[in-house]
C-alpha cells in the first residue's frame, strides 16, 4: 500500500503499521539530527538509537494527541525528539555525575568513619546540585560533567557567553556556601 503525505497522520491514528514504516523511513535522518544536536557528546551510537526508538514509540503511542495536518506533523515529531533527547541527556548527566562523584577518593582512606563522611558529603553535593534552578543545574552539569566550553553551552542553549558565565558563577557561589561547613568536616 502506497501512502500519501496527506493520509499519513490518519493512517497512524488507525494504527497502520505501514504508516509507521513510512514515518521511520521518511523522518529517521531528520530525527537523528535533532537527537544528535541535543545529546552531543552523550550521543554514542547505541544511546542515540535507543533515544530515536523511544521517539518513534512516542509518536505511535501519542498520535491521537496530535492536532493538525502533515505540515505541522513534522514540527510535532521534532518537538518529541527534542524533549526525548533532553530527557536522555539529563539521565546520562545524572549517571555521569554519580560516576564522577564515586571517583572522588581520599588517597589512602582506609577508615570506615572517613568513608562514611565522604559518602555523606557526596550525597550532600548531589542534593545541593539538584536544588539549583533547572537552567543553573543544566549549565553547571554541561560545564563540569559534560566538559563543554562556555561557548558550546551558550550556542546550545541560545544564551550569550556572559549569561552562561553568570549562571556558572552563581551556581558555584551557592554550592560553595552550602558545602563550606561540610567540606571543613571532611578535611
Amino acid at each position: 500500500m502506497r501512502l500519501k503525505n496527506e493520509d499519513i497522520v490518519e493512517e497512524l491514528r488507525r494504527k497502520n503499521a505501514n504508516a509507521m514504516e513510512f514515518i521511520i523511513e521518511k523522518y529517521s535522518n531528520l530525527l537523528y539530527k535533532v537527537v544528535h544536536s541535543v545529546l552531543g557528546s552523550y550521543g554514542d551510537g547505541d544511546y542515540m538509537e535507543e533515544c530515536i526508538n523511544d521517539v518513534f514509540l512516542s509518536i505511535w503511542s501519542n498520535i491521537d494527541k496530535f492536532i493538525g495536518d502533515e505540515r505541522k506533523f513534522k514540527n510535532w515529531i521534532c518537538a518529541i525528539a527534542k524533549h526525548k533527547s533532553i530527557d536522555y541527556s539529563r539521565k546520562k548527566a545524572r549517571l555521569r555525575l554519580l560516576d564522577n562523584i564515586d571517583d572522588l577518593n581520599i588517597v589512602g582512606n582506609e577508615y570506615v568513619e572517613e568513608r562514611l563522611i565522604l559518602k555523606e558529603f557526596k550525597d550532600e553535593i548531589l542534593t545541593h546540585i539538584n536544588k539549583l534552578s533547572e537552567l543553573d543545574k543544566n549549565i553547571f552539569l554541561k560545564k563540569y560533567f559534560r566538559e563543554m566550553s562556555v561557548e558550546e553551552i551558550a550556542n546550545e542553549l541560545g544564551l550569550t557567553r556572559g549569561n552562561v558565565n553568570t549562571h556558572l558563577s552563581r551556581s558555584r557561589k551557592v554550592l560553595r556556601g552550602k558545602l563550606k561547613d561540610s567540606f571543613v568536616e571532611v578535611i
